[in-house]
């Protein structure tokens, strides 16, 4: 094993992290984690110039960047439009204001957009603001209950191409995490239950379902084009016209509104994010690692859980982690049970959720301006807690599949 590059990657995910905690922006300090992994790793001015180039010449960079930058801008042209307001106000006529937040992350936890935490984040800090948290406990709200869907939707992405991958059926492996998605919403709720001291109520008065519905059309709008086919960023940018047709009297300053929405710093991160998977890939340096280990004759539980969940907090990006990790265990082994199949999933999904360049995390993070070391003194022991009961979900299911 390369001693100096295994000590390249730790130091780079250290120094992100550190960075990070330091309030230095996401683009910035994952800049430079890879600049750390491209040196101890040997690279060349020649190989970082090509992996630049492969950065800017693949389509999937102005994708991720474009669907990023329209996200934000359709969250921000729904607050300054007033529309989140008002639907926010007719909920609160509906809702408890504890279960609104915990509601609204969920319910575009489902829509299958890339960095859809940025629209649900506008939509609670109100309401998170009245109930007393804190910007740190704010982001774990928004984070939390937006993910609890990754075991169980079979609409999600990652569970398709997880099933497609091992060649199994896709519910099979969704009965076996009902238990992990379960104790993920009871461990929420109840922290939302014990951190909530405000006392809590709803709103007094007449119920108008239309302004919720007009609320929600816009993101509906967008979600529903691009499931049936439509590219993302159009149809993103057809959600965003959407609000100003509902809120036609603010069609004249609408120009201005989704340039103030357009986020530098986001933009700058996920540019990043993209960099550092490409000097991975370059390097192999976590594909040395691994080969490595497995010439040494470390045990093969550790390639169904700490290889996936180690490349799953490196991809920062579920379907990539899925992707190479599948690819690379499961043609090692004969005949792998469904409960393995379900261990490296978990085990992925949960890597990717702790991990310091998961998008919803900067995302959240940057919108609502808190300190990434007290988001993590919770949103760590309580991923990692779901992870331990997760890895019992398979046994505890296993009868039933």
């Amino acid at each position: 094993m390369d001693l100096l590059q295994t000590i390249g990657v730790l130091s780079s995910i250290a120094l992100i992290i550190i960075l990070a905690s330091r309030k230095v922006n996401f683009g910035v300090a994952i800049l430079l984690g890879s600049l750390v992994i491209g040196i101890t790793s040997g690279v060349t001015l020649d190989q970082a110039i090509k992996v630049l180039f492969s950065v800017f010449q693949d389509i999937a960079t102005y994708e991720l960047i474009l669907d990023v930058a329209l996200i934000g801008i359709l969250g921000f042209v729904l607050k300054e439009t007033q529309l989140i307001q008002d639907m926010i106000q007719a909920l609160r006529k509906i809702l408890p204001r504890k279960a609104l937040i915990a509601l609204i992350p969920a319910i575009f936890g489902i829509m299958p957009m890339p960095g859809g935490a940025l629209v649900s984040a506008p939509l609670i800090d109100r309401e998170a603001t009245e109930l007393g948290l804190s910007p740190d406990r704010k982001t774990f709200v928004n984070l939390w209950f937006r993910h609890i869907w990754f075991f169980v939707l079979t609409i999600s992405s990652s569970l398709v191409l997880a099933s497609r991958i091992a060649n199994i059926n896709i519910y099979s492996l969704v009965i076996l995490q009902v238990p992990t998605f379960l104790f993920m919403t009871l461990l929420g709720s109840i922290y939302l239950i014990r951190t909530v001291k405000v006392r809590d109520s709803r709103d007094q008065g007449s119920i108008s379902f239309t302004t919720v519905i007009l609320g929600v059309a816009p993101i509906l709008v967008a979600v529903v084009l691009n499931l049936i086919g439509l590219w993302l960023p159009i149809a993103l940018s057809i959600g965003i016209l959407s609000v100003f047709l509902i809120k036609r009297g603010c069609i004249r300053s609408a120009p201005k509104t989704v340039w103030k929405g357009l986020n530098r710093g986001l933009v700058l991160a996920t540019f990043s994010v993209m960099v550092f998977r490409s000097v991975i890939g370059e390097t192999q340096a976590f594909n040395e690692i691994f080969v490595s280990l497995q010439q040494v004759g470390v045990p093969s539980i550790f390639f169904f859980t700490v290889f996936p969940f180690l490349l799953g907090f490196v991809a920062a990006m579920p379907t990539s982690g899925i992707a190479i990790g599948f690819s690379l265990v499961l043609p090692l082994f004969q005949n792998v049970p469904l409960s393995m199949v379900s261990l490296m999933y978990q085990s992925i999904i949960i890597g990717y959720a702790i991990s310091p360049m998961h998008l919803c995390l900067i995302l959240t993070n940057e919108y609502y301006h808190s300190k990434i070391q007290m988001v993590y003194k919770t949103w760590g022991p309580m991923v990692l807690a779901t992870y331990a009961f997760g890895l019992l979900g398979p046994t505890l299911m296993a009868g039933f599949v």
